[in-house]
């Protein structure tokens, strides 16, 4: 993520606050870690995924992030410097969202259930934590994750932040995507680390 993005390392053993952003239609995207805003890059268009965000690595084996989720918004616009700033403060000030889960809303079992209301399918056995004091879903081994029925691909979404507070346990393996729509090719995908 460092070299692609330009951005600082995430903290291990530590919170992270992220924000990925993607406009399809100019072909931008940067990442902003813990407060600071990475290099935009240019050129990047993203392929159609299956049209559901999947909170966990994707549908292949070694790429699972061992990390504990706090919390995950989806816009449809980018955030102004003033509501990146506000969401890292959490200073309560929040832009319209599609998409909301909060760990404090999931009981450890079943689904955890979007408050926006999308249908959601787990995977493996996710477990329920904390860190800090602050509640979240512990999501460390392929196979694990929650998907969601909301499709934030570049067709139905051209324009797309995605926002997650999340504990980094360490670095479990070479490719730590998660979150996002993946399906081969280049998809947009949060990446706590990818060695490549």
């Amino acid at each position: 993520m460092k070299s692609a993005w330009g951005t600082n390392s995430v903290n291990y053993d530590a919170w992270n606050h992220l924000i990925a952003y993607y406009n399809q239609n100019t072909g931008q995207s940067y990442m902003v870690v813990n407060g600071v805003k990475g290099s935009v890059l240019t050129g990047i268009t993203h392929d159609e995924g299956p049209g559901k965000l999947r909170l966990g690595g994707p549908h292949h084996g070694g790429h699972t992030p061992d990390v504990c989720v706090a919390s995950v918004k989806v816009y449809d616009h980018e955030l102004s410097s003033a509501e990146v700033s506000a969401a890292y403060q959490a200073s309560g000030a929040a832009a319209t969202k599609l998409f909301e889960v909060a760990a404090s809303d999931w009981n450890g079992s079943g689904n955890w259930n979007a408050k926006t209301g999308q249908t959601v399918t787990k995977g493996g056995s996710p477990t329920k934590t904390s860190f800090g004091g602050q509640q979240c879903v512990n999501i460390n081994q392929d196979g694990e994750y929650f998907e969601y029925n909301i499709n934030i691909g570049p067709q139905s979404m051209p324009i797309l932040t995605m926002e997650t507070t999340v504990w980094v346990n360490s670095r479990a393996n070479n490719r730590g995507w998660l979150m996002g729509d993946e399906d081969t090719g280049c998809d947009r995908y949060i990446l706590i680390h990818d060695d490549r």
